[in-house]
This record gives C-alpha cells, sequence and structure tokens, in this order.
C-alpha cells in the first residue's frame, strides 16, 4: 500500500510502500507458526513486486545463514561475553564475502574443510 499519509516523512522521508505479508512456517507438512511480517520500502511496489522482494530478501538471508552455521559453526559457538559474538559474526560474514563463487560455502566443498579445521583445533 502506499505510504502516503500513513507514515510519518519526517521520520521515514525516503518510504514509499508499506507492506505486510502472511507467513505460516510449515515443517513436516504440519503447520508450525504463524506470524505477519511487516515491511517498508523506498520504492514503489505492488504486492507482486513486494512479494518478490520479501521472498530474495529471505532467500540471501538464508543462504548466509546455512554458510555462517556449516562454514563457521556460528550457531555452536560459545562466545557469549561483551561484543564476542557480534565482533565474531562481523568476521565471519567478511570471511563469506571473501568467496564470490560460493564454493567454500558449497556442501560437497566446505564439509571436508570443516571437518579438518575441527580436527586442527582439537574440537
Amino acid at each position: 500500500m502506499p505510504a502516503a499519509g500513513r507514515v510519518d516523512t519526517v521520520e521515514w522521508p525516503d518510504c514509499k510502500t508499506l507492506g505486510v505479508i502472511d507467513s505460516l512456517r510449515v515443517v513436516n507438512g504440519k503447520e508450525m507458526q504463524w506470524e505477519q511480517r511487516y515491511y517498508i520500502s523506498s520504492r514503489v511496489l505492488d504486492a507482486s513486486e513486494q512479494a518478490h522482494a520479501v521472498r530474495a530478501h529471505w532467500g540471501i538471508e538464508n543462504q548466509l545463514h546455512w554458510m555462517l552455521d556449516v562454514c563457521f559453526n556460528e550457531d555452536a559457538s560459545t562466545l557469549r561475553t561483551d561484543h564476542a559474538p557480534q565482533n565474531l559474526s562481523l568476521l565471519n560474514k567478511d570471511g563469506a564475502e571473501l568467496d564470490p563463487t560460493g564454493s567454500y560455502g558449497s556442501q560437497r566443498q566446505s564439509q571436508p574443510a570443516f571437518e579438518t579445521e575441527n580436527r586442527r583445533m582439537g574440537r
């Protein structure tokens, strides 16, 4: 929907579109969680364009999370104090960007490298 008249233009001067997407998470054919997600955009988008943009965004997010978890074992990290978790996450994301081909992030190639690194580190 157009943002005009619905958004504080002082707070969000470039906001052109507002959107709400109903999302139902299904795992193994069973409905698990329903939620509404709210989006803002600086582009004028119709419903179809907004749905495409959201799917593309989550596809990238899911791919990055997979790489951070599989290649860098981020989910198993035990860092919990001060800024260490955020700092390590930034370094991991920078590391992921160093491989634009995505070959380090492929399951076939990353798993042996990951296992070798774990053995080297005594894990």
